[in-house]
């Protein structure tokens, strides 16, 4: 009975705690910004909210417009490509992204870009030409039919299987030999 009566009493003044606690954290100021344990100079984090629409558009404006005026600057061009990129406009940055290889040909990150946006765009066959383009000491480009971006865990044996079969090998022959 003083069991029943006690374990009773605990779950009440556990859950009125809980409420308690929970309202005060809902209306406190660190609840709000969020940011009040972090040193004076953290850099400022990214999806907090802090940042003005009108602001961020017209960053993307001016980023955009320069790319457009300065057609031979190169960061200006990956700039552009990225933002469209983001806003999943795949076409516009493939368009940024090759006026960028054009400027710098041995370009690692315009390259790798290329071939992830072609992907992203279902342009499998540019995106292949791309990944190919990249120089490293041993690449294949291997595809998967029916999956997306996590095979994985969308094709859990198959996916083991080609590690198995085809990379293992590959690094065994080209890596440090440690498999």
């Amino acid at each position: 009975m003083f069991a029943i009566i006690g374990l009773l009493l605990g779950f009440i003044v556990g859950f009125i705690f809980s409420s308690t606690m929970s309202q005060r954290a809902a209306q406190s100021p660190t609840a709000v910004t969020g940011n009040s344990a972090l040193p004076a100079d953290h850099p400022q984090i990214q999806g907090t909210g802090n940042q003005d629409p009108q602001q961020v558009f017209a960053d993307v404006q001016a980023a955009i417009t320069k790319a457009r005026s300065e057609p031979n600057n190169f960061d200006a061009q990956m700039k552009a490509a990225e933002l469209y990129y983001k806003i999943q406009r795949f076409d516009q940055a493939i368009e940024y992204l090759l006026k960028a290889n054009q400027l710098n040909p041995g370009s690692f990150e315009a390259t790798v870009a290329l071939g992830q946006v072609n992907l992203d765009a279902a342009h499998f066959d540019q995106a292949e030409k791309w990944f190919k383009a990249l120089t490293a000491p041993v690449k294949h480009f291997f595809w998967f039919e029916n999956t997306a971006h996590m095979v994985q865990m969308e094709r859990p044996g198959l996916f083991a299987m080609h590690m198995i079969n085809d990379v293992r090998p590959l690094v065994s022959r080209h890596g440090d030999g440690r498999l």
